[in-house]
């Protein structure tokens, strides 16, 4: 029974209720002795007897009672008088901060105002040893003074003193508060503490950032029906970016905001005391903070037209000055500048989409930048576009060019296209093929006249003489046979040659991809071996003493000395929302060694959209939300669709989503990757490979939860399951079984005991094998003839093989009956041939256009019904870029002393 107006608790006499919980009532009253207003948090006389409660009561009076800061509710008394135990605090006037956020966001002096104060009020418990647990609107009083800091029922001193057999719920009611099962409330609690772990100042800060988070743009950042939703989504899923909600943000403060919400404790800020600084910093700097965030694209493009105005009229204005009054030159100062797309082109800075291009590149000196524009009609052409020039020059030849690359005295280009790597002169001219390469991933030209490259999207790094000639491998893949390396090597990309064009750097992208890592290599075989620099998801660069790579959507600086080689001092940001491709890892800028830096705009890609389609390329409809889908499948009987998709920390699971329900299920709840799902003929088991042990190997587990995950095959290599013949005898994968051949395509019987043995093995790449429907025939892919190109062989051999594709191909799948095969060509063309398997020679008949596809990922990028009349694509939500490239000039100018 709540207290009546009178009541009297030893010196205190109650004047009015002001609210209750869970855990307990609060009133004001009136303080006889020193007649003032105070405010009494009382437990009842029903809860006093739960020792609990009333422990909870006594740990709040004795964190409160440490603590003396003008943003700290003061703790004035606590007592005990005719059964109930009460505290006497500070009373407050105003609302609390939920209150506050029922109108909508603080706006930015107000939010940086109470923000500074939380986290001054939080530094001071935390330097007291007292976590506060508990941290939510509903604990920010909001008054004439500022933020006030409350309840801290559920603090707990890391000195462990307290810390035992407390399961006591929130303070306040709310629909996602439970009693007697986690300490906090839900929607703010750290992914550590709803795991059960320990609790530091870093779990307050976790909580900090869902404030920040809520206060800058008025909605949590978690939200769901249910607790469960709730819950699964703070463990494995990020928020809606700040900036897409408030794009008027400072970009700093959105990525102190992210920081704060990292799910690894050890990648959020470690104190209050450094995020009170830096609130302080964005505050004072305004929108000077890091590059403005995206205006609505009719204002954007009119405001950076002004904006290369101002920048030319205030350089115009210097340069008169300086030749009116006769000063001396002024100090290097950094300008930014924006160059947009040819007319009526777009950037295709990104690598999945149809055929992205790629990112800028740079000359050394830093006066042409190189890039691939599409136009309307969707030719690709590389352009140059010099830095004092209005215009960009197309050069001749270069149609469907991917990643340029400049030659170290700027005269030439160095790009990939139709399966080669090519040059042409920066001025034009015509295109020489110097070797193949028939999926590349980017190169690097060395002062040494060699060239570093990447021939295809995964395995080892090739070098060529820049004159042309054949290419050798360079790097040596590590497929878990070594002890001295974490992870299992997937594919080695980007490359950047490091001064003196002997050592490199390059990107090596691991299973688990957390494990992705930074290497440096060298086209000296008797230098030293090969050796990690650092944990990366993205490639890395070097100019002007500094290595720079994006981090989170920031490019950062990192003093380093190429010769140790080793980092001198701590990394710096220089620019903030670049644009990140993260199924490629690569980020779209580019460096000279003078000091002029280009980047695109757009921060990291937002997955993928699995859409259907059908013969002639109408869509028909999306399966589900955007994500970050791969390798999509269809079942045998059309009614679901088995894929992967990537966990918040980048680890692969494996869903199944159904088609007649229209639900997605979680299929595989490993912490480790699992990936390729193959369905099994009658559609009751799916094959897929993990790296649950030493390396990929491959397993089963039923649809019908009857029979749980099961090993099928383990050998000292990655292997990926391809197809499940429909007689189900047989299953095909892709193996890198023998170093010397590339990527071979293996059958394993499924009989008990069977061995499996070499289908196709050559030393070029066979991938993708696949099963006709009637089992005597293989199709596949193989860049025997130097670029992709579509095969079939009779199964299981041996006999002659059948080109499919005569203009590159890749990606086929067969009809129910056997009569079509349908592939993907170089332009991402769906491509349908007739063919006739009926008899013992393979008949192919005239190849049609489908429909053109954007495609988000470079595995399985799509799957046909069995009658060919419906596709699902795994499509790009990347188009064309009409962002600006952001030229930066004289960057090193702001590297802090």
């Amino acid at each position: 029974m709540p207290l009546a107006p009178d009541t009297k608790l030893g010196p205190y006499v109650v004047v009015e209720a002001l609210g209750a919980g869970g855990m307990g009532e609060v009133y004001r009253a009136r303080d006889t002795r020193l007649d003032r207003d105070v405010a009494i948090k009382v437990l009842p006389r029903h809860l006093s007897q739960d020792p609990t409660r009333r422990q909870r009561l006594e740990r709040e009076a004795k964190a409160v009672s440490r603590l003396n800061h003008p943003h700290i509710c003061t703790l004035h008394d606590i007592g005990h008088d005719d059964g109930i135990d009460y505290l006497v605090m500070e009373l407050l006037q105003g609302e609390t901060l939920a209150e506050r956020l029922e109108k909508g966001p603080l706006d930015l002096p107000e939010l940086f105002e109470f923000a500074v104060q939380i986290a001054d009020a939080l530094d001071t418990a935390h330097k007291s040893r007292i976590v506060h647990r508990d941290l939510k609107p509903a604990n920010v009083m909001l008054t004439a003074s500022g933020a006030k800091l409350l309840d801290f029922g559920l603090a707990k001193t890391t000195l462990g003193a307290d810390a035992s057999g407390m399961t006591a719920s929130p303070t306040m009611t709310s629909p996602l508060t439970t009693q007697g099962t986690l300490i906090g409330t839900f929607q703010y609690m750290a992914p550590e503490q709803l795991e059960g772990g320990e609790a530091d100042a870093r779990t307050d800060i976790f909580a900090f950032g869902m404030l920040l988070y809520e206060m800058a743009t008025g909605r949590c950042a978690f939200e769901g029906k249910t607790q469960a939703v709730v819950i699964a989504k703070i463990m494995e899923s990020q928020p809606i970016p700040v900036a897409q909600l408030q794009p008027l943000l400072p970009p700093a403060l959105a990525r102190l905001i992210e920081t704060c919400l990292a799910k690894n404790p050890d990648q959020r800020w470690q104190t209050a005391a450094d995020l009170k600084r830096e609130l302080q910093w964005i505050a004072g700097a305004g929108s000077s903070a890091g590059v403005p965030a995206p205006r609505a694209r009719m204002r954007r493009n009119r405001e950076r037209i002004l904006a290369a105005i101002a920048v030319l009229f205030g350089l115009a204005t210097i340069a008169l000055g300086l030749l009116h009054f006769g000063t001396p030159a002024p100090e290097i100062r950094t300008t930014r500048t924006y160059v947009p797309a040819p007319p009526g082109m777009d950037f295709f800075s990104l690598f999945a989409g149809p055929g992205g291009t790629g990112p800028v590149a740079i000359s050394p000196d830093g006066r042409r930048l190189a890039f691939v524009v599409r136009d309307e009609a969707g030719v690709e052409t590389l352009h140059v576009r010099p830095l004092d020039a209005l215009e960009s020059i197309a050069l001749p030849g270069t149609k469907g060019a991917r990643y340029p690359f400049w030659s170290p005295d700027g005269l030439t280009i160095g790009f990939f296209s139709r399966g080669k790597l090519r040059k042409v002169n920066a001025n034009g001219g015509p295109v020489l093929a110097l070797c193949d390469a028939p999926d590349a991933r980017a190169g690097s030209w060395g002062s040494r006249n060699v060239i570093v490259f990447a021939p295809e999207q995964n395995g080892p790094l090739h070098r060529v003489a820049a004159e042309g000639g054949p290419s050798t491998p360079v790097t040596v893949m590590n497929e878990g046979v070594t002890d001295d390396q974490a992870g299992l090597d997937s594919t080695h990309r980007w490359p950047w040659f490091l001064p003196g064009g002997r050592r490199f750097l390059y990107f090596v992208r691991r299973t688990p991809e957390s494990e992705s890592v930074i290497k440096v290599g060298s086209i000296d075989e008797h230098d030293e071996p090969d050796f990690t620099l650092f944990q990366l998801q993205g490639q890395a660069v070097f100019a002007s003493g500094h290595l720079l790579y994006v981090r989170d959507g920031t490019l950062m600086a990192h003093p380093f000395d190429p010769v140790g080689p080793r980092f001198l001092r701590a990394p710096f940001p220089i620019a903030e929302q670049v644009l990140h491709d993260t199924d490629y890892d690569r980020s779209v800028f580019a460096v000279s060694s003078n000091g002029v830096l280009v980047y695109e705009i757009g921060g990291a890609t937002e997955g993928s959209r699995l859409i259907w389609f059908d013969r002639d390329g109408r869509e028909l409809g999306e399966l589900g939300e955007a994500s970050s889908y791969q390798a999509p499948v269809i079942s045998p009987d059309g009614r679901f669709v088995a894929m992967q998709i990537n966990d918040a920390d980048g680890s692969p699971d494996l869903w199944i989503h159904d088609l007649e329900r229209d639900i997605r299920s979680r299929f595989t709840f490993d912490p480790r990757g699992d990936v390729f799902p193959v369905w099994s003929p009658d559609g009751s088991t799916l094959l897929f490979s993990s790296d649950r042990g030493p390396r990929l190997d491959l397993y089963l587990k039923s649809v019908d939860g009857t029979e749980d995950v099961r090993l099928l095959l383990a050998t000292d290599v990655n292997k990926w399951p391809m197809d499940w013949s429909s007689d189900g005898r047989f299953v095909l994968y892709s193996s890198l079984e023998n170093p010397k051949t590339l990527r071979d395509a293996w059958v394993l019987p499924m009989e008990e005991g069977a061995e499996p043995w070499p289908l196709l093995e050559s030393t070029f790449v066979e991938a993708d094998p696949r099963f006709s429907p009637d089992v005597r025939w293989v199709s596949y892919h193989s860049n025997e003839s130097g670029r992709n190109e579509v095969y079939v062989v009779p199964f299981p051999g041996p006999g002659r093989k059948w080109q499919i594709s005569t203009a590159g191909g890749s990606r086929a799948h067969w009809n129910a009956d056997g009569t079509e095969i349908v592939y993907k060509d170089f332009t991402s063309e769906l491509i349908s041939v007739a063919v006739d398997g009926s008899t013992s020679t393979f008949r192919v008949g005239q190849a049609t256009e489908l429909f053109g596809i954007q495609p988000a990922s470079p595995f399985w990028q799509f799957d046909a019904a069995a009658d060919m009349q419906r596709f699902l694509v795994n499509t790009s939500t990347q188009e064309g870029s009409a962002e600006p490239l952001v030229v930066v000039q004289n960057w090193t100018a702001e590297i802090p002393d």
